[in-house]
């Protein structure tokens, strides 16, 4: 499937991660969490530092392969 992210330009400089995340759940037992358009996982990243058990899901194989260098691959799915 192509698309406008297709290329990886976008993946390669998006690392940005979204705090707020981390700021709802921070109450809540960790637990598992599946992202459903993970793009490159960097919101992922933060909560299974934070003790969750994360799956990513992206469309995109660019992201996917991205997001696999920081998160257990085998939880990362195209």
């Amino acid at each position: 499937m192509n698309s406008a992210y297709s290329d990886g330009t976008f993946y390669a400089i998006n690392h940005r991660y979204n705090p707020f995340i981390e700021e709802s759940v921070r109450d809540l037992p960790c637990g598992k969490v599946a992202d459903f358009g993970c793009g490159t996982g960097s919101n992922l990243y933060h909560l299974m530092k934070a003790g969750w058990d994360v799956y990513g899901i992206d469309r995109e194989l660019v992201a996917v392969e991205k997001a696999r260098t920081l998160l257990p691959p085998a939880q990362v799915f195209l």
